[in-house]
């Protein structure tokens, strides 16, 4: 049995390496989440349609810390509260958990509501992609 050799790194190359904590960032975990049905359908049907994973959407809307930091700041938990909600789990990464964490813990504002507040912000793109699909039903 031969032993596969390794490709040994030349001298030349001075690529950046990655840092560990990078890499344990990217490190899929499980967050349960308190959201509205609407919420929930609304990150599933983007994702079918825009052909992305969940997780991606996740990293995409609360990696955003400046959204988020807004979010926050116009949070309304007394009309969050009164909302309809269904415990679901999602899979993230942990850089995003500790982000939405950090920004929950720094304005006292609930997760949940950063969160179903996050997902709204996909609502606009939802909209343009039935627009579309009705102007491609039109054509045909």
């Amino acid at each position: 049995m031969e032993k596969e050799s390794k490709p040994k790194p030349r001298s030349g190359d001075r690529l950046p390496l990655p840092s560990s904590s990078d890499l344990r960032g990217r490190q899929s975990v499980r967050a349960t989440f308190k959201l509205t049905e609407r919420a929930i359908d609304t990150l599933a049907v983007c994702a079918i349609h825009l052909g992305i994973k969940q997780k991606s959407l996740f990293d995409h809307l609360i990696d955003d810390m400046k959204a988020l930091h807004a979010i926050a700041n116009e949070l309304n938990t007394l009309q969050f509260s009164k909302l309809d909600r269904i415990q679901k789990t999602f899979v993230l990464s942990r850089r995003t958990l500790s982000c939405l964490d950090q920004v929950s813990r720094n304005f006292n504002a609930p997760r949940d509501a950063l969160v179903e507040y996050s997902i709204q912000r996909l609502l606009p793109v939802i909209e343009k992609e039935r627009e579309r699909h009705r102007k491609r039903k039109a054509f045909l």
